[in-house]
């Protein structure tokens, strides 16, 4: 690129040949111009078809650069590395898989700018296979991801849609690569305690596909309470502490706006929304 570019967007990736393809040719849409951004791919050492998904798009795209990050595994190692790669005084970041809506960088870019913010969460919109959600993919899109909740309640953002300012990462450092969740929330309390303004951008939009069956879920409710139980042990958990209100039963179930259930659907999810607190509590546990 002959200039500087005005952001730069960040993907870590790991095994997720067809997500990459599908986030990259969201990018590709976008509504700013092509010449305002670069995107940098770090894959943290795919076997599959990954690394070809990536050269052939970058071949492309001259705004676009692969590296790798095969040193450590993990997705905060590899959004380091892309920090390390990137040039932009605004670095982007989402994840492979998602795919970032036509006017998400020209949105996010606007409420750094209006709100002179350092630290902007963009909307996660959680999308379903076949239009209206199963009851797993109902079950993921009602506990996670909700991006104003995360800003206003904690004051970070998922990295799945988040901008940063550069000048903030140079002051606060980079993510924790020692961290296989969590991470996100710990960058958010450390640059907290920088000083830095945070916002949430409700118009720059990424969807997110819901986890669609019970591995999924599960897995995802395990690495998380596992997360915060490092966390915790690390004294870095600053809320959401262990205590007896957690063992118990959930009284106030999921919901997602919009999708009401059935009675049989909503004691399914009733069900559903308590075996998971248990799974997620046992991880935190052991």
């Amino acid at each position: 690129m002959s200039s500087t570019p005005v952001v730069s967007v960040v993907v870590p990736v790991l095994d997720q040949a067809a997500g990459l393809a599908a986030t990259l040719e969201a990018l590709a849409g976008q509504s700013l111009p092509a010449s305002s951004f670069e995107v940098i791919v770090v894959d943290n050492g795919s076997v599959d078809d990954t690394l070809e998904v990536a050269a052939a798009w970058s071949a492309r795209h001259p705004g676009a650069r692969v590296v790798s990050e095969t040193e450590l595994r993990g997705s905060y190692a590899a959004r380091n590395r892309g920090i390390e790669s990137s040039s932009a005084e605004l670095i982007a970041f989402t994840d492979a898989g998602c795919r970032p809506q036509p006017r998400w960088l020209e949105c996010g870019l606007d409420a750094v700018s209006s709100a002179a913010a350092e630290v902007v969460a963009g909307r996660i919109e959680i999308t379903f296979r076949r239009g209206r959600p199963n009851v797993w993919e109902y079950l993921d899109a009602a506990i996670w991801l909700d991006q104003r909740h995360y800003i206003e309640e904690h004051g970070f953002g998922a990295t799945a849609n988040l901008f940063v300012r550069r000048r903030l990462v140079a002051a606060a450092g980079g993510f924790r690569a020692d961290l296989a969740s969590g991470g996100d929330y710990e960058f958010g309390q450390r640059v907290q305690r920088h000083g830095a303004r945070v916002h949430y951008a409700p118009d720059a939009v990424v969807a997110h596909p819901a986890r669609a069956d019970a591995r999924a879920v599960l897995a995802k409710a395990r690495r998380v309470a596992r997360g915060v139980q490092r966390l915790e042990r690390l004294g870095l958990l600053e809320h959401n502490r262990l205590s007896w209100t957690h063992f118990m039963p959930v009284r106030h179930y999921p919901a997602i706006a919009g999708e009401p259930l059935s009675p049989p659907r909503w004691l399914a999810m009733a069900a559903l929304a308590n075996a998971l607190k248990y799974w997620s509590l046992l991880w935190r546990l052991v």
